[in-house]
């Protein structure tokens, strides 16, 4: 599936939408397909890579795509890839360049409180950001039902980050 698509990407150089949710991903090597994508797709302002358990092993191509994608990405939807923290620290470092962000989506990935901060701390300076949404992260690994941390995520959100929307729906 991958090279069929790897094939076709040159002629896509104008879409600014993909959708490639839900297509076992992760299941392959992903290096030279995200190479093939960052390079092919120059305009792309909406990324839907959700569902692909992409893991922590494609988590640094998962970078690499981002931080080349950078500046026209508007939305980013990774939700159920089994990132982690090691994967949203490096996210996170990618998410710096990504200036026109607005809508970061990185639900059911098992990212404890740390890894939101990090992912956090990255939006921080990106002007155009209004939606992170954390719901059913992970963040304290099948404890939802402790205050503790979820107040500590929020007090962490309202000092430094206050104008971004924080969607936490435990219910999904």
């Amino acid at each position: 599936m991958l090279s069929a698509i790897s094939s076709l990407l040159p002629s896509w150089n104008s879409l600014k939408t993909l959708d490639l949710s839900h297509n076992s991903l992760g299941t392959v090597p992903l290096q030279r397909f995200f190479v093939d994508m960052s390079h092919a797709l120059p305009g792309v302002e909406n990324l839907n890579l959700a569902g692909n358990n992409l893991g922590v092993e494609n988590s640094a191509n998962l970078a690499a795509l981002v931080e080349q994608l950078g500046g026209q990405l508007k939305y980013l939807g990774v939700s159920k890839n089994l990132l982690g923290d090691s994967g949203a620290s490096m996210l996170a470092k990618a998410l710096r360049r990504a200036a026109n962000l607005k809508k970061l989506d990185v639900r059911f990935n098992r990212i404890s409180t740390l890894g939101i901060e990090l992912i956090m701390d990255s939006l921080a300076d990106l002007p155009n950001m209004q939606v992170l949404d954390i719901s059913n992260t992970g963040w304290a690994f099948g404890t939802s039902s402790s205050a503790a941390p979820k107040q500590q995520i929020f007090a962490y959100a309202k000092e430094h980050i206050p104008w971004i929307l924080l969607n936490w729906d435990e219910s999904e």
